[in-house]
């Protein structure tokens, strides 16, 4: 009898460090689940964070040479020493094979912070900013001006293809203004008609029809072409070519045909690539590029009284 009872008080004991396993191994697993959902939760907000500021360094690299003037973003193209880049910069010496110098824009960490923040910059001169690089693109918004660099191109031809931005099929007048003028005055003023109308329109005798787009236009989505001629006669110099959209926003390309290779400059390309590393250690830890393009100055479409006048003011 003490036997039995012997046997059945081990059974019980031996079911009580059963179900104490059973409930231990259970609290573990929903433990370890939890912490590894906060790893992961964790290690992608840290992923996210440090994506964020290293983008953060290089779009503040951009922003900053993205506001100096034409003169300090050309000696920034070719820098040689501290002075060739702008103020609160320094010059960066790039020692890989074929890399291009720049300037170096260091943000300044916050107390306690570990993680240093720079961008280094390198700015080139571009004449196109198309996929092709083949052409010039850029969009105006509805009554506002564009103004294409032609100094020293000579009597060069430019195709001009736009749309409506966004594309409406060509449903509504997409219409343009040009004029072509130089150091002798304005040498060409044009309307061009482009899209459906309906209704009664009144216009000079200054606007033309737009044509439809060749292949190369339209296989990028163009809808309407217009060549320009730069007008060269009786010793006159281009300077600027000024178009101005007139009923809605516009998708322009403009793109030489002759004379290619004199096409002049249109502005500057800012390549900035954001950089982090540790305080304690020099190592890049992550980059982030961004690239911006900053067009040649020229006048608000406020000015172009003077130029639309048909007498002397």
């Amino acid at each position: 009898m003490l036997k039995i009872e012997l046997l059945h008080n081990l059974n019980q004991k031996g079911q009580a460090l059963l179900f104490v396993v059973v409930a231990l191994t259970i609290a573990l697993a929903l433990g370890v689940g939890v912490s590894l959902r906060e790893l992961t939760s964790s290690s992608r907000v840290s992923r996210t964070d440090t994506s964020s500021r290293v983008l953060g360094a290089a779009e503040g690299g951009a922003e900053r040479f993205l506001t100096l003037s034409r003169a300090q973003l050309e000696r920034a193209s070719a820098p040689l020493s501290n002075t060739d880049c702008p103020p609160n910069t320094t010059f960066y010496d790039d020692t890989q094979a074929g890399g291009k110098d720049g300037c170096k824009v260091a943000f300044n960490p916050t107390t306690g912070d570990n993680i240093r923040a720079e961008a280094i910059v390198r700015v080139s001169t571009f004449k196109y900013n198309s996929a092709d690089n083949l052409a010039f693109e850029t969009v105006i918004p509805s009554g506002e001006v564009r103004e294409i660099n032609t100094e020293g191109a000579g009597a060069m031809s430019l195709q001009l293809c736009w749309r409506a931005d966004p594309d409406n099929g060509g449903n509504t007048p997409v219409d343009l203004y040009y004029i072509d003028y130089g150091a002798q005055g304005v040498y060409v003023k044009q309307g061009v008609r482009a899209g459906t109308r309906s209704g009664t329109y009144v216009e000079s005798l200054t606007f033309v029809d737009a044509s439809s787009a060749p292949a190369n236009c339209s296989a990028l989505g163009y809808r309407f072409t217009r060549t320009v001629t730069l007008d060269t006669s009786l010793g006159r110099t281009p300077y600027g070519l000024r178009i101005r959209s007139l009923n809605t926003n516009v998708k322009m390309r403009v793109m030489p045909t002759t004379n290619v290779s004199l096409f002049p400059i249109q502005g500057y390309k800012i390549d900035s690539t954001g950089m982090l590393s540790s305080i304690s250690d020099v190592s890049v830890t992550a980059t982030a590029q961004v690239l911006a393009y900053r067009s040649l100055p020229y006048l608000p479409v406020v000015f172009d009284f003077g130029l639309y006048s048909e007498a002397a003011l």
